[in-house]
């Protein structure tokens, strides 16, 4: 399996919540940033800062092949988008995209769970399993 160098997870909600997109950045040098964006006249873009171990990045990076997954279209009105970047050692890069819903595949749902256990956030972060 090839070695990821960084992860971009992007979230953009449907209707008229404060916050339309959130953008999740994940850099195997233990860098974290969660950024939530606001409908444009409601206010500024909040960034939050972490600093993860380098150890603990890959141990989270190594337990996932994004290759494998799928693409979810099963689009509802209320549903939110996503977009997944992987980017790799070799320079590569893989995209990811759909729709969330309600019945995602395990790989997705492993993922919240291992991001939670990783990184503790100020603000609950939107994830593939909302």
């Amino acid at each position: 399996m090839k070695k990821v160098n960084e992860i971009i997870l992007d979230i953009q909600k449907n209707g008229m919540p404060q916050y339309v997109k959130q953008s999740i950045e994940i850099s195997i040098d233990g860098h974290v940033n969660h950024c939530l964006y606001p409908m444009g006249y409601l206010g500024e873009m909040k960034k939050y800062e972490f600093e993860i171990s380098i150890e603990a990045i890959e141990e989270f990076f190594n337990e996932f092949d994004f290759s494998d997954w799928t693409e979810l279209d099963k689009h509802t009105s209320d549903s939110a988008s996503y977009i997944l970047k992987v980017f790799y050692e070799d320079q590569s890069v893989v995209v990811k995209k759909g729709y969330i819903n309600s019945q995602m595949p395990k790989e997705y749902v492993q993922f919240d769970e291992k991001l939670l256990d990783l990184i503790y956030f100020i603000e609950k972060p939107w994830l593939f399993s909302l």
